[in-house]
């Protein structure tokens, strides 16, 4: 409005001469200022800003009130910079007063903060509100991850590194043989937080009615998850209060909050390393077995045909594990945390799409980790949305270290990350390895393992057709026990078309098969089984409150979903 500019094209334009200390805007109308300038760039502006310009209807002396007192209260609600925002060279091309001289030279700092993003501080109530949002997220997810790492070194007492270490300090005299004090302060460590939750979470339970049980169930969504979450958000939410009442409205200590955000990135990356080596070498979920291939859709269970449809395609399991892993490594350093959160997000909106709509009980952990995810993206977010939906520069994020640097502390501080790193990476390519071994694809198959066709069974006084449909098998899938992994699963379908999913027992040396539901008792009397000939199966003795004798076929073809195979060329769809 000062400029020379400004005043060449006022006077050409016969402008009033009280114009206000607003935005003004000359058009082929004339001058605007105030409410009327601003929709009427709107207007200009197209979809959706556009539709804004319907107020112009209003009166003009409402419309510059309400235009006025926005403009009273826009730092108090937006916050402002602390420095002016100076144009880049493209844009400052587009200015009227663009060839004018300026009174201060920019210098170099004065670049760098021309790129929006550089520094924004909120002030008033959204200071305020910004500071509670930032310790309610620190103490939820201090809270919700505890007592991590602590639960981490599990995996270092399955490789067995706790074990060796101990047995070093025994050997050099430290510790006495059965005092064994890395594994005894970890599990102290540990029972005492269990036993503190199972005494406060049965007593949430008992006020709300609720009944809480601690019996592991490998589900994730029993009452105690629910109650745990209630638990951490509730006293989050006190200590927020609180906290901010204290601080009476300063801001967060960035060294907390650094340390939180250490924790936060460790906990994501530790889980998201977890569930992708686990799918890296395909365990998570098996490629479907014959008990699997002869159970019907309609009798699987939502969870159950999801993990049919990822085992059926192990690339597809393998791709989502690189994924995982690529997430959780770029989540141990400062510098691609951004990227790391992002990846992580992307990776575990699809997991817990999968578990919501697939019912697998995993519902909540999928979605505080998530969660996290988006705590440690947060201070990124403003820097992302002017970067992607309003195509605007950002600056760099400066990134300052959590610790005051001494001499050697980063060195240290580099050397005990990769040491966690490479405990972590070892401990599950270790333990899943061997669980390739013994149950995965480099696992010895059973030569029992197979569909079986039953040519005929006797049960009790009734033989073949004279049995019930619905106690008469007619098919049997059969994933058999082997001698480094004694459990197994079978299938039965009858002839009323229903099939049943069960767990199998097998002793190879005394040829027994114990077979029971899924999460029941192996029976006491087991069935006796042998081979008449190659691929028959005989089974005789007690089941089901019944004797029988059932002798089976083995199919030689195999079956549609794994034989199939993948083929570049496909003149028609194959879609059966």
């Amino acid at each position: 409005m000062q400029s020379e500019a400004a005043k060449r094209v006022l006077s050409q334009e016969s402008a009033p001469h009280d114009l206000p200390d607003s935005i003004v805007l000359i058009d082929h109308k004339g001058v605007h200022s105030r409410s009327t300038a601003a929709l009427r760039v709107a207007l200009a502006l197209g979809f959706p800003y556009f539709l804004l310009a319907m107020a112009l209807l209003v009166p003009r002396f409402i419309r510059d009130g309400i235009y006025g007192w926005i403009a009273r209260n826009r730092y108090l609600w937006f916050g402002k910079r602390d420095v002016c925002l100076i144009p880049t060279e493209d844009i400052a091309d587009r200015f009227a007063d663009r060839n004018e001289p300026k009174n201060v030279p920019a210098s170099h700092d004065e670049k760098v903060a021309r790129i929006p993003g550089t520094s924004f501080i909120p002030t008033g109530f959204w200071a305020c509100l910004r500071a509670a949002a930032i310790r309610f997220g620190i103490v939820y997810v201090l809270l919700y991850i505890a007592p991590f790492p602590l639960t981490q070194l599990s995996v270092l007492f399955q490789t067995g590194i706790v074990q060796k270490t101990d047995a070093y300090i025994v050997e050099l005299g430290w510790a006495e043989p059965e005092a064994t004090p890395i594994a005894a302060a970890l599990g102290e460590a540990m029972g005492a937080h269990g036993q503190l939750m199972e005494t406060i979470f049965p007593w949430i339970g008992d006020q709300l009615g609720l009944e809480v049980s601690f019996t592991p169930s490998g589900s994730g969504d029993r009452m105690y998850n629910y109650i745990d979450l209630l638990f951490d958000a509730v006293v989050a939410l006190v200590i927020c209060l609180l906290w901010t009442l204290i601080r009476r409205g300063r801001p967060v200590s960035s060294i907390f909050l650094g340390f939180s955000r250490i924790m936060a990135r460790y906990y994501l990356a530790t889980f998201m390393i977890i569930y992708g080596w686990i799918k890296l070498f395909p365990l998570q979920f098996p490629v479907p077995g014959p008990d699997r291939l002869i159970q019907s859709y309609g009798d699987s269970s939502p969870m159950g045909l999801a993990w049919t449809f990822i085992g059926a395609g192990t690339g597809y399991q393998i791709f989502s594990g690189c994924a995982e892993l690529f997430g959780g490594y770029l989540l141990f350093f400062r510098r691609t945390t951004l990227i790391g959160s992002l990846i992580a997000t992307a990776v575990l909106i699809n997991v817990a799409a999968i578990n919501f709509f697939y019912d697998v009980p995993v519902k909540l952990f999928s979605t505080n980790l998530i969660l996290i995810s988006l705590f440690l993206a947060a201070p990124a977010l403003p820097r992302l949305a002017g970067l992607f939906l309003f195509n605007t520069p950002v600056a760099p994020l400066k990134l300052d270290p959590v610790w005051a640097r001494t001499r050697f502390l980063p060195q240290i501080l580099l050397l005990l990350k990769l040491a966690f790193i490479g405990a972590v990476t070892y401990g599950h390519i270790d333990r899943n390895t061997t669980s390739m071994d013994i149950r995965g694809p480099w696992a010895e198959r059973s030569p029992l393992t197979g569909i079986y066709r039953v040519e005929s069974m006797v049960r009790d006084d009734a033989t073949d057709r004279e049995i019930e449909d619905d106690k008469r098998w007619v098919r049997l899938g059969l994933s058999a026990p082997t001698k480094d992994f004694p459990f197994g699963a079978v299938t039965i379908q009858v002839a009323a078309g229903d099939s049943e999913r069960m767990r199998i027992s097998m002793d190879l040396e005394k040829k027994t098969a114990g077979i029971h539901p899924r999460g029941g008792e192996a029976p006491e009397t087991p069935l006796d089984y042998s081979e008449p000939e190659p691929g028959v199966l005989l089974l005789t003795g007690p089941f089901e409150d019944s004797r029988i004798t059932v002798r089976m076929r083995k199919q030689e073809e195999d079956p549609l979903l794994t034989g199939r195979g993948f083929h570049w060329v496909n003149e028609f769809p194959y879609n059966r």
